[in-house]
């Protein structure tokens, strides 16, 4: 959107907020011209300081979202890396102690 539709959007707002009872009273329309543009300017400035604070937070979390996901995916992969160990650990349990369990007759300690 450019200035001049922001700064008559804004122009709008100002002039319905005042209403039609401030009309009668209003100061000559140069005046009331170059006080509005400087509310206007103004409230602008407010506004896209306030739009650059929310994009600041906004990159903020996006990268406290990166950092999170990525933390989690190493700590996925670190499990799954376990869990082979595991299995290959068990696997050779087996294999020193002459089969499988079922072939053994006995039980699996159980955790």
């Amino acid at each position: 959107m450019s200035t001049a539709q922001r700064l008559g959007q804004v122009g709008l707002l100002l002039a319905a907020l005042v209403g039609p009872e401030h009309a009668r009273a209003s100061p000559p329309p140069a005046a009331a011209d170059a006080t509005a543009g400087a509310a206007t300017r103004a409230s602008l400035a407010r506004i896209d300081h306030r739009v650059a604070q929310h994009q600041a937070e906004v990159q903020r979390l996006q990268r406290a979202i990166a950092r999170q996901q990525a933390h989690s995916q190493q700590a996925s992969q670190r499990l799954r890396e376990q869990d082979r160990q595991i299995a290959e650990l068990q696997h050779q349990l087996q294999a020193l102690l002459g089969g499988s369990p079922a072939q053994r007759g006995a039980k699996t300690p159980q955790p």
